[in-house]
């Protein structure tokens, strides 16, 4: 499902984004971090409380989320992001699910690959 892009990100190609990783699990930060280090931007947070003042203080044009959080479902974070008119690409990211949940624009299967996450990110842009 193509989704409108926020201003800021419709001035950007893909390797001018900034993306937030919603990511307890440090090895897969560091594998997001070593696949999407040249596309911009990347930040992370380990909890959903974490995402939510990170999206707060912060403007991201692609936020991925861990469904499984440690102490907020994933679907949740997403939901309150978009109640507070954040219009960042928001991408799903499980090894137990296989459905885009609401209200993600895309959802992308661990483990992770660099092409899983840049086929996932440019079909979105």
């Amino acid at each position: 499902m193509k989704k409108a892009m926020s201003a800021p990100c419709q001035k950007k190609t893909a390797k001018q984004c900034t993306v937030l990783a919603v990511e307890p699990g440090v090895i897969t930060r560091i594998y997001i971090e070593e696949a999407l280090h040249a596309i911009g931007v990347i930040d992370f947070a380990s909890s959903g409380r974490e995402a939510l003042e990170n999206t707060r203080d912060n403007s991201y044009d692609i936020v991925l989320i861990n469904l499984r959080l440690p102490d907020i479902r994933g679907e949740l974070v997403a939901r309150l992001m978009r109640a507070r008119q954040n219009h960042a690409i928001l991408i799903a990211t499980s090894a137990e699910f296989t459905d885009i949940p609401f209200p993600f624009d895309a959802f992308i299967s661990k483990p992770l690959t660099r092409r899983k996450l840049l086929e996932a990110i440019k079909a979105l842009l």
